[in-house]
């Protein structure tokens, strides 16, 4: 959840300060890595651990229900997709003209 908050607050920055093509590039660069690192919570390759000692990407409820409904699948996928997108926004402002 704190990895999501960063990527939305590093997004909404990069909205506001469009102009600024530094902003764009180096905020392109943090949510493409905090996507990666979103990525590699799940398959236990982050090395972060939780309050209680666990490592991150273990499902803290009795009952296993964020396996069951696939919560760790769903947050990677929509972080590779950020991700991706994030690498075509790098792109396309290294090759857009500035005026």
């Amino acid at each position: 959840m704190k990895l999501a908050v960063a990527i939305f607050v590093v997004t909404l920055l990069m909205i506001i300060l469009s102009k600024i093509k530094i902003v764009k590039i180096l905020g392109s660069i943090v949510v493409i890595v905090i996507s990666a690192f979103v990525y590699m919570i799940p398959h236990g390759m982050s090395g972060l651990h939780n309050e209680i000692g666990k490592p991150f990407g273990f499902c803290k409820m009795d009952t296993m229900l964020c396996r069951v409904h696939h919560t760790f699948e769903i947050a990677t996928g929509i972080a590779v997709v950020i991700g991706i997108l994030m690498v075509f926004s790098l792109i396309s402002t290294f090759l857009k003209k500035e005026d």
